[in-house]
């Protein structure tokens, strides 16, 4: 977030919770640490039931610096017991900006090296979830583009991409290339992420990134979604990104299942990071695995095309010639002869890449 905490104050109690859920922070329905710590950076913590914490009043006063610098540098006053141990927690360690710091938790740790990233990410993520509740608290729309989801059902599957962007699923469809851009803007332009989602749940379009629905997929059906196992928010944005990553055809998520219409070309996905996000990427074509233990994960987006051959419990090598998956590449693990390449498919990152080789690399920076 854009703001050091340098004091927090508890000022008054409780008496309804505003989340997405209107049941949302009673105590048989307590909010997570982890909604609960970002509803607090924003400054429009409702009070209510939180995991592990019981109950925390509302009214939490959050005051600052606006710099940059030093940004994982918590420096919290004024709280004692329970809440301070998971405030502290949460936050981390000292030390911040490039340099790094000490510490554990989620945030802070030693070294250095891409904490601005981890900034903007953080931030884009702080406005990502303001902008959901902004909606929630939205009258309408009269009259959606999905005649057969409530809003509320929207929002909810919404605020858990934000909140964990693994969570992204194409179930059975066959739309694992529009799934790993969906991750990817979960996890790096979630601000970006909401209001696309919100404009496609609305009207069926996004102009800003030149994303239409198919038009018969506004009578798509909760079952519909059930049997795919997939949640509106997962149709409405790799429907649309399908629709525009495939040079003739358009997608309809609910209907269209595996095959031509949900394929992405690899050069369309190239062009949709560099052309319609102007985010810097480049690609090759057949990487051995070899080179694929040396890229540098810590600071690339890697998307790879493979044909995997499964060799024993979630652990796969990559055939060449034939591709139809695209995965996204998260870290090496691993030394000598039993290097791995960890990977997220599947609303899952537990997979592992020993050998092979990918038929299409795409690195976004």
């Amino acid at each position: 977030m854009t703001k050091i905490l340098k004091k927090v104050k508890l000022n008054a109690p409780a008496s309804t919770s505003t989340g997405v859920d209107p049941t949302k922070g009673t105590q048989t329905n307590p909010y997570t640490q982890e909604e609960f710590f970002y509803l607090l950076d924003l400054e429009c913590w409702p009070g209510g039931w939180v995991e592990g914490m019981g109950y925390v009043i509302t009214n939490i006063l959050i005051t600052g610096s606006t710099s940059e610098e030093g940004l994982w540098g918590w420096d919290v006053q004024d709280l004692s017991g329970n809440f301070l141990n998971h405030f502290g927690e949460y936050f981390g360690g000292t030390g911040g900006g490039n340099s790094g710091g000490t510490g554990g938790g989620n945030s802070g740790g030693t070294g250095g090296g891409n904490n601005t990233l981890m900034a903007l990410k953080e931030t884009r993520k702080a406005n990502a979830m303001c902008r959901i509740l902004e909606y929630q608290s939205q009258v309408g729309p009269t009259n959606p583009f999905f005649v057969n989801f409530s809003k509320s059902e929207f929002l909810t599957a919404l605020q858990n991409h934000i909140l964990n962007p693994s969570s992204v699923q194409q179930g059975l469809n066959g739309t694992c290339g529009a799934a790993v851009i969906c991750k990817f803007l979960a996890e790096f332009l979630p601000d970006q992420y909401v209001e696309a989602a919100i404009s496609l749940f609305e009207t069926g379009s996004y102009n800003e990134w030149e994303l239409t629905m198919a038009p018969d997929s506004s009578i798509g059906t909760q079952k519909q979604l059930q049997n795919l196992n997939i949640t509106l928010v997962d149709a409405i944005m790799q429907g649309a990104i399908i629709s525009s990553c495939n040079y003739c055809l358009t997608y309809n998520p609910f209907t269209d299942g595996s095959g031509t219409h949900s394929f992405a070309w690899p050069q369309e996905i190239y062009y949709f990071f560099t052309q319609t996000l102007h985010l810097r990427a480049d690609y090759s074509f057949f990487v051995s695995f070899d080179d694929l233990i040396d890229m540098d994960y810590s600071n690339n987006y890697i998307i790879a095309a493979v044909y995997l051959e499964q060799i024993r419990y979630r652990e796969y090598t990559a055939i060449y010639y034939k591709p139809d998956h695209y995965i996204q590449l998260l870290e090496k693990n691993g030394e000598g002869t039993n290097k791995k390449i960890k990977f997220w498919q599947w609303g899952s990152d537990n997979w592992y890449l020993t050998g092979g080789i990918a038929s299409y690399v795409l690195k976004i920076y």
